[in-house]
């Protein structure tokens, strides 16, 4: 199934890029995963197998045709057609990943003790844009029990920088000393 969302996602992105339209897939992209992150009505239309093709691709329209681009709503069209749309959440994620990727976006997700001031956000940003050589796409989350500092979460690897994680390795090293 990961496959065949990745294949939709690949294809509809190189088409997007043919047709100079990246900017507003993209945009496009960010609403669907919101709708399907956010309601439930709407993700249970998708997945409906007992809905004609026909009629989803009118409600489609519908919902879409001034709002989207022309090519999503295509998009979208076709998927209803070939019995793909409840594929859906998995396309746009996948779809959301590779857009990212031909924009230079990445995702970086920092956890904090407290809330960052704007101007820490800001710094963070332009460190990490400089480190990485891409725009930084940021979202942070507090979580107390760190205690003081901060994690982050770039991709697959995670730096911790918590007073949290320092007072455990300091316990592990008196343990074991």
């Amino acid at each position: 199934m990961a496959s065949a969302a990745k294949r939709y996602a690949s294809a509809f992105l190189d088409v997007a890029s043919e047709s100079k339209a990246l900017d507003e897939v993209g945009a496009d992209l960010a609403q669907l995963d919101r709708l399907l992150r956010e309601s439930a009505e709407f993700e249970s239309f998708v997945a409906h197998p007992l809905i004609a093709p026909e009629d989803q691709v009118r409600t489609l329209e519908a919902l879409f045709g001034k709002g989207a681009s022309p090519l999503t709503v295509k998009f979208l069209s076709l998927l209803a057609k070939q019995d793909r749309l409840a594929d859906l959440p998995d396309i746009v994620k996948e779809a959301m990943e590779e857009w990212r990727e031909k924009m230079g976006i990445l995702t970086v997700e920092v956890v904090s003790a407290g809330k960052f001031l704007a101007r820490q956000e800001e710094a963070l940003v332009k460190k990490l844009g400089e480190r990485t050589g891409k725009k930084i796409e940021l979202s942070c989350l507090v979580d107390e029990s760190l205690i003081g500092g901060f994690r982050i979460k770039i991709g697959d690897r995670v730096e911790d920088h918590s007073l949290a994680a320092k007072l455990e390795t300091f316990k592990r090293n008196v343990i074991n000393a």
